[in-house]
């Protein structure tokens, strides 16, 4: 049995490939990347079965799915994408398409495939809405390991991803603590090349950079869950400071499971966490972890000595195809009148914009130019000998120097 590990190809947020990270742990190697957004393209050589944990956010392009039959699945913590589309605001990876995905093909292949494991409460019941048996399974990333410990020159707190008015908080408490802070972020400031996309040992070397960071941070102060989980998996002293008005979904249960506070709360002090003696992290995660793990170290037991597991889908290829299409031809028509109306708002800002330009130039125009100070005019001197007094004194002054010295004229 060959192996492969899931991954977002060419996504910026490395909290994709923490979790990638995670699921490697327990491979015996990789032979294969499989591209989550691209996964219905996977092709093994000689079409030999490849077994993957099929772990993580699904997805911005639910069209590509179900996986081909040389993948073999564990399906265990997912977690559905169920938010809308939106023409501002949203995640540019969503997709218009949400829990549609979990009935026809795609919902057979759960069922077929399942249990399955699901990441989080509310992907759990979507699930459930369409017959597909499911279960928590929490998510990967809280199998962590610890990473490397190295004792830093001075203490460090690292704010990933956090609010600008909460880092600014932060900075003034802590400015005479004698404790560091690093500004950090999940997100990749440029897109990898195809080269380094297609490299796990490349993306492995970034997440373990990023890891090491927090091990060894006298606590972590961030947004990100795929920062939250992995401080507890690792035993890091972690506060989840969450936006006002983001939806919590995705977060439950781990919001009991974190020490949380909203953003308004935090700066108005309305909570009971110290930074500089942060509190040890809640251990409720704990059971949740084991049994995940163990789930993954049986799959893959089970998996070490099939050569040739069993093919379990009953759709034929054409019925795969069309419910493809089907999938693509909802995603248009939701995005074509959003694409429409997000041309007409930036049509309307760019008129809005020009107009401010002209109005800023035209303002300049009729400005009054402030009066220069007037310059002294510019005295020249007559050709020949100038005349000037200074000038008269000098001569003299070197008249009687070359007398002294016997030095006569001419």
């Amino acid at each position: 049995m060959k192996y492969g590990l899931l991954v977002n190809k060419y996504c910026r947020n490395l909290g994709d490939d923490v979790q990638s990270y995670a699921e490697a742990h327990f491979l015996p190697r990789v032979d294969y990347l499989v591209d989550r957004e691209e996964i219905d393209s996977f092709k093994s050589k000689d079409d030999e079965r490849v077994a993957v944990i099929l772990g993580a956010w699904w997805s911005g392009r639910k069209w590509n799915f179900p996986p081909p039959n040389c993948i073999y699945p564990l399906l265990t913590a997912i977690h559905v994408n169920l938010e809308r589309l939106q023409v501002y605001g949203g995640h540019p990876g969503r997709s218009p398409i949400r829990d549609e995905w979990l009935s026809g093909v795609g919902g057979e292949y759960f069922k077929q495939y399942g249990p399955v494991g699901a990441r989080d409460i509310k992907t759990m019941e979507a699930f459930e809405r369409y017959g597909i048996p499911a279960y928590f399974s929490g998510c990967v990333t809280l199998t962590l390991p610890e990473q490397r410990r190295i004792k830093p020159k001075n203490e460090y707190i690292c704010l990933v991803d956090v609010a600008p008015e909460v880092e600014k908080k932060i900075q003034e408490d802590l400015k005479d603590s004698g404790v560091d802070i690093r500004v950090m972020t999940h997100f990749r400031p440029t897109a990898r090349t195809e080269a380094e996309a297609s490299d796990w040992e490349f993306r492995k070397k970034e997440v373990e950079e990023l890891l090491t960071a927090y091990q060894n941070a006298k606590c972590v102060v961030t947004r990100r869950l795929h920062v939250s989980l992995p401080c507890l998996a690792m035993g890091v002293p972690v506060l989840c400071v969450f936006p006002d008005k983001s939806r919590t979904d995705r977060l439950e249960p781990y919001i009991d499971w974190l020490h949380f506070v909203r953003v308004k709360n935090f700066i108005s002090g309305k909570f009971d966490y110290d930074l500089l003696n942060p509190k040890p992290n809640k251990e409720v995660y704990i059971e949740t972890r084991e049994k995940l793990a163990k789930q993954m170290r049986d799959f893959v037991e089970e998996v070490k000595n099939l050569e040739n597991p069993p093919v379990i889908t009953t759709y034929t290829e054409e019925e795969k195809i069309l419910w493809q299409n089907q999938l693509m031809k909802k995603a248009l028509k939701e995005w074509q009148p959003l694409s429409k109306k997000m041309h007409q708002e930036l049509a309307k800002y760019e008129k809005k914009r020009i107009k401010r330009a002209e109005m800023k130039k035209g303002q300049a125009k009729s400005k009054p130019k402030a009066e220069q100070p007037k310059s002294k005019p510019q005295i020249k001197q007559p050709k020949g000998k100038p005349k000037t007094k200074v000038y008269k004194n000098a001569r003299r002054s070197v008249g009687k120097v070359l007398r002294k010295l016997g030095v006569k004229k001419g």
